[in-house]
């Protein structure tokens, strides 16, 4: 749990009285070595993003999809939020708060994280949905116009 034991900041309330943020990952073609991060969300609608060439798994790219959705409800000033993914692996990592100490890049992204609602005071509430029900897949080869990659 990154030395952290006993103070997990995620939250346990209803996750229908939470803003929602549907997080999904998919390789991207075009790029041909990078992920493609989609997130939906009622509030905002739709927002892709290409994640950082360090990320080498399908885990890893979904698992970084959930710290995009936090920082993006940090940006829009939100107190709390629930972000939902459809990636058993990345819902019980972030659920957890850890990673086995060999895989260097989720716990690079678990830091990331931590450190994020720890200064931020954003509280995370992570849920898990069927793939066939996530609308947050990201579009197989778009090539339109998205938002800045985010390291």
């Amino acid at each position: 749990m990154l030395g952290f034991a006993g103070r997990s900041p995620l939250l346990q309330p209803n996750p229908l009285t939470l803003p929602l943020i549907f997080c999904d990952a998919a390789f991207d073609p075009a790029s041909r070595i990078r992920y493609r991060i989609g997130l939906f969300s009622p509030l905002f609608g739709v927002r892709s993003t290409l994640a950082p060439e360090w990320i080498s798994s399908q885990q890893q790219a979904e698992l970084f999809g959930a710290l995009v959705a936090a920082r993006v409800a940090v940006y829009r000033h939100w107190p709390s939020v629930c972000i939902m993914t459809d990636n058993a692996s990345s819902f019980y990592t972030v659920v957890h708060f850890h990673a086995r100490a060999a895989l260097w890049a989720p716990r690079r992204i678990l830091r990331q994280l931590w450190y994020l609602l720890l200064n931020s005071g954003l509280k995370l509430r992570v849920g898990w949905v069927p793939g066939t029900l996530m609308p947050a897949d990201p579009p197989r080869g778009f090539t339109g116009s998205v938002s800045k990659s985010i390291h």
